[in-house]
C-alpha cells in the first residue's frame, strides 16, 4: 500500500557510502510519479557540496508541481 501520493522528488549523490544509490532507485519505483535525481561524484552531503546546484533542482520541481496545481 502507497500511502505517499503527492508530488516527491528524490535527490542523492551517487558516490554515498551511507545511503546506497540503489535506496533511492528502489524509493523512486515504490513512491507513484516520484522523481529522480543523481548528483554524480558526491556523497551523502552532496546538497552541501553542490548547494546551487541542488537548490535550483529543488526550485524548479516546486515551480513544476505548482504550475501542474499539485500544491495546494
Amino acid at each position: 500500500m502507497n500511502r505517499i501520493n503527492v508530488p516527491t522528488l528524490i535527490a542523492s549523490g551517487d558516490d554515498d557510502p551511507l545511503v546506497p544509490p540503489e535506496n533511492s532507485r528502489i524509493l523512486k519505483e515504490l513512491i507513484p510519479h516520484a522523481e529522480l535525481i543523481f548528483f554524480p561524484g558526491k556523497r551523502h552531503c552532496f546538497f552541501i557540496e553542490e548547494a546551487e546546484r541542488f537548490n535550483q533542482k529543488a526550485i524548479d520541481f516546486l515551480k513544476s508541481v505548482q504550475s501542474k496545481n499539485l500544491l495546494t
